[in-house]
C-alpha cells in the first residue's frame, strides 16, 4: 500500500508539468509601432494579414524536431500549441514575438455567423515555417475570404515576399537595422536570397 500511495503521489506531482503543454497560448498580433522587445531566443514572426469574417484565427504548434524544414516528414510531433486571432484586424503587416524553432500551422478557423468552419493543415508542408532568434521572420500573407458557401471558404497562405518586400523595408526600417529579415518556409522560395545577392 505504501508503494501504491507513493506512485499515486508521484502521478499527481507530475500532472501539472505535463498539463503545461496542453494549454493553448494566445499570441496577440502586434502592430509595427507597438512591437514588444524580444526575449532571449526569440525572433519576430512577421505576416501580412488579409482576413475577413466574424472571428478568424489560426492554430499553430511548435515542432519537436529541430531538423531543417526540408527534411521534415508528415509524421510530426508537437510540444506547444498557440493561437493567433485576426478578429477586427485591418489588412496589413503584423508582428508576433515567438521562440526559435520550427512551427506548423495546424488549423485555420473562419466562422461566419452561424456557419462554423475550420481547415485542417497539420500535415501540409506549405503551412510550415521556421523562426530564427534575433531576426524578423516573414512567413507570407494569410488570406481568409469573407464570401463563402455553407461548407467551403477561400483560405490561403501565400509567400509573396516579392510583393511585400518594399513595404516591409519601409514600415520596418528601424527594426530591420537591429534584426535582419529572413524567410524560412516549408518549401523553397529563392526570392529573398536572390535579391540579397544582387545588393
Amino acid at each position: 500500500m505504501a508503494i501504491i500511495s507513493r506512485l499515486i503521489g508521484l502521478i499527481f506531482w507530475l500532472a501539472p508539468a505535463s498539463m503545461v503543454y496542453a494549454d493553448v497560448i494566445n499570441k496577440p498580433l502586434q502592430t509595427i509601432d507597438k512591437a514588444s522587445e524580444l526575449e532571449r531566443e526569440q525572433g519576430y514572426l512577421l505576416l501580412y494579414v488579409n482576413a475577413d469574417g466574424v472571428a478568424p484565427s489560426i492554430a499553430l504548434s511548435r515542432i519537436r524536431c529541430k531538423k531543417p524544414l526540408s527534411e521534415l516528414t508528415e509524421k510530426l510531433k508537437f510540444d506547444r500549441d498557440y493561437q493567433i486571432s485576426f478578429k477586427d484586424k485591418p489588412a496589413g503587416l503584423y508582428l508576433v514575438p515567438m521562440f526559435a524553432g520550427n512551427y506548423q500551422i495546424t488549423e485555420v478557423n473562419a466562422p461566419f455567423y452561424d456557419l462554423p468552419f475550420s481547415l485542417t493543415t497539420h500535415n501540409r508542408a506549405s503551412w510550415r515555417f521556421a523562426i530564427e532568434a534575433d531576426k524578423v521572420n516573414f512567413i507570407g500573407e494569410i488570406s481568409i475570404a469573407k464570401a463563402r458557401a455553407t461548407n467551403t471558404i477561400d483560405v490561403n497562405l501565400h509567400p509573396r515576399i516579392a510583393q511585400h518586400y518594399q513595404r516591409i523595408g519601409q514600415e520596418l526600417a528601424e527594426l530591420l537595422t537591429r534584426y535582419p529579415l529572413v524567410s524560412n518556409l516549408g518549401y523553397r522560395d529563392q526570392f529573398l536570397t536572390t535579391l540579397e545577392q544582387k545588393q
